[in-house]
């Protein structure tokens, strides 16, 4: 079977990498090493989180 065969059937339950599209069923994707982890953060927190440690 291809690579281009295998990456266009995403097996069940597997998101999109946000880094190179592909399908992935675990944190970090197989074909990149991109985690699926979310670090953008709204500036009131960082602003609270800021002011709590001066």
């Amino acid at each position: 079977m291809s690579e281009s065969s295998y990456d266009s059937i995403a097996p069940a339950g597997a998101r999109d990498c946000p880094n190179c599209g592909r399908g992935r069923l675990e944190s970090f994707c197989p074909h990149c090493g991109q985690s699926d982890r979310d670090y953008a953060r709204s500036l009131g927190s960082v602003t609270v989180e800021f002011l709590r440690e001066a």
